[in-house]
């Protein structure tokens, strides 16, 4: 009976995750420093599972990039003379925008996707967020940036957080097997370790989303935006993902945000609004995240039982 209780309360670790943020949303706040070094941890135990021969760039790759890249021009063309409203062409844009979180490699590995496939995904569309970014943050908005000033700032956003855990995980490999095959066992922390940050990214996001100034009605209709593209671009990306036989990670690749670097981009170069839509973004996408992880964990002990 105890080891059922606990099975179950394991099983709905990361919704309670989501109840606790959103209760004590006004104590998280000063936690949040420590929510990088989480994703650090996290990354450096993910790629610890693969090897550099594991990167390559497939046709699905390019795919994706070229939905996400065309798609958040073309999207944000279409709003702006629907809605005649940029704080909407804006955040529709933005959210399509933004490349794969760099957490998103983890998430895809606690739902058994192909992380290697996944990390050259990371690579691919963060890179490509930093040379074409630009671009577009020069058409929205042509007297407010410096093209190669914008590149290198979004680059330093991007690059080091990703390849520094990516190289470490690399050198261990080469310098200390053992080591190495130490940490790959451990890939269970990185469960607990999401289920930590998630609180702190759910409570300090909403208690952003509560103190914002912006009226009511255009807050609501921003998180309603938010959860619609969220909500595509993650059936978007399973749907062509599943086409080359990589349901989970298409799914993460196009649906998980680095919303942190969205929100930096969209304050730097974007009206404010837009950052509201971001805030709610990260919102939807830990339920939608939680909610995959969930299920796998059901029909994994499911799968036991039957055997």
């Amino acid at each position: 009976m105890l080891e059922k209780i606990l099975q179950q309360l394991k099983d709905s670790t990361l919704i309670i995750s989501i109840i606790v943020g959103l209760i004590f949303h006004k104590w998280l706040g000063p936690l949040n420093v420590t929510v990088p070094y989480m994703i650090f941890i996290m990354l450096f135990i993910t790629f610890c599972k693969i090897s550099p021969k594991d990167l390559k760039i497939t046709r699905l790759h390019i795919t994706l990039f070229s939905i996400q890249f065309i798609g958040c021009f073309v999207c944000y063309i279409i709003f702006k003379y629907l809605s005649h409203s940029e704080d909407v062409a804006q955040s529709i844009f933005i959210c399509i925008l933004m490349p794969s979180a760099t957490s998103s490699a983890v998430v895809t590995g606690l739902l058994g996707g192909n992380v290697a496939f996944l990390t050259s995904y990371l690579l691919l569309a963060n890179i490509g967020t930093s040379l074409l970014g630009p671009l577009f943050f020069s058409f929205i908005n042509p007297e407010h940036i410096s093209f190669w000033t914008s590149v290198g700032s979004i680059s330093l956003k991007i690059i080091p957080v990703l390849l520094t855990p990516l190289l470490l995980a690399w050198i261990l490999q080469w310098v200390w097997p053992k080591g190495h095959e130490y940490v790959k066992s451990k890939s269970k922390l990185s469960f607990y370790l999401w289920a930590i940050s998630l609180t702190i990214i759910i409570g300090t996001t909403f208690n952003k989303l509560l103190q914002s100034n912006e009226n009511i009605w255009l807050e609501i209709s921003l998180t309603l935006i938010a959860l619609a593209v969220c909500l595509t671009q993650f059936g978007v990306g399973k749907l062509v993902g599943k086409h080359y036989g990589e349901l989970i990670a298409g799914g993460q690749a196009l649906g998980q945000k680095n919303t942190i670097l969205g929100i930096w981009l969209a304050q730097s170069y974007l009206v404010p609004s837009t950052s509201i839509a971001l805030i709610a973004y990260i919102i939807w996408q830990n339920i939608v995240n939680s909610l995959q992880i969930t299920l796998k964990s059901h029909r994994d002990r499911k799968l036991k039982k039957q055997e």
